[in-house]
């Protein structure tokens, strides 16, 4: 008896199973993203397989998203979506949840190229294409903004200037964080020649940013200077602030 009920189980949980996998992703679409701000050209697949084709998340061009249907997270009662992002100039996969208008994200990897969102003027503007990595990324979002939020960032955005003065400029690294509700991304970077750091600050309409450097050698000024930065006491500084979106879908 103990085997037939055995069997029996484990033939309703395939059956269950099979059944949540073929899903339209269309359903999950109207049922679960659209109500939140999402929303796409088209969606195709199922729930354990599904696309979602130049989506929008509140207005702001993310892309295509795919996404997958965590079996295991159903048994907890809080459906996981594991997801993938991919634009031009944005990579990213992640872990996501909704709770009530909460969105919660956690184990995100990926890379961004920030010159493809963000419009820097100037010789800054080749700084901003180099790829920034994104590693450990956990947050979670309501409608008013950031509500935590944790990772790393890396990235050897001062490749090109190196190569061009022929220095040993630092690679830079950091972390993101709530800033009040934005989001804000905070670097650093450190050599003989050069220090750098610097902060950024997103919100829903705009990205601000302020990088302060202090050379180690003379030869750098001219540089610094060229790429619109003041210098006071020692230290050279710029500040900038532009609206941000998908630039090149």
């Amino acid at each position: 008896m103990t085997s037939i009920r055995l069997l029996a189980a484990l033939a309703i949980t395939a059956f269950v199973s099979t059944a949540i996998v073929l899903v339209p992703a269309r359903l999950m679409h109207t049922q679960v993203f659209e109500p939140r701000g999402l929303e796409a050209a088209s969606v195709t697949g199922t729930v354990w397989d599904g696309h979602w084709h130049h989506a929008v998340w509140r207005g702001r061009p993310v892309g295509d998203v795919s996404i997958r249907l965590s079996l295991l997270s159903l048994v907890s009662g809080e459906p996981e979506i594991l997801a993938a992002v991919s634009a031009s100039g944005l990579s990213l996969e992640a872990r996501v949840r909704f709770a009530g208008q909460r969105l919660r994200i956690r184990e995100g990897e990926g890379s961004i190229v920030p010159g493809r969102y963000v419009r820097i003027g100037g010789q800054l503007a080749s700084l901003a294409d180099e790829t920034v990595r994104i590693s450990g990324l956990n947050g979670e979002f309501d409608e008013a903004g950031c509500v935590a939020l944790s990772g790393n960032i890396s990235g050897d955005v001062l490749s090109g200037m190196r190569e061009r003065l022929n220095v040993a400029l630092p690679a830079l690294g950091g972390g993101v964080q709530c800033a009040g509700r934005a989001v804000g991304i905070t670097f650093e970077g450190n050599s003989d020649e050069l220090r750098v750091s610097g902060n950024v600050r997103l919100t829903p309409d705009y990205a601000g940013w302020r990088i302060e450097a202090v050379p180690g050698d003379d030869s750098l000024m001219p540089a610094l200077a060229a790429l619109g930065f003041g210098e006071a006491d020692g230290t050279w500084s710029l500040e900038g602030q532009d609206s941000w979106q998908a630039l090149q879908p």
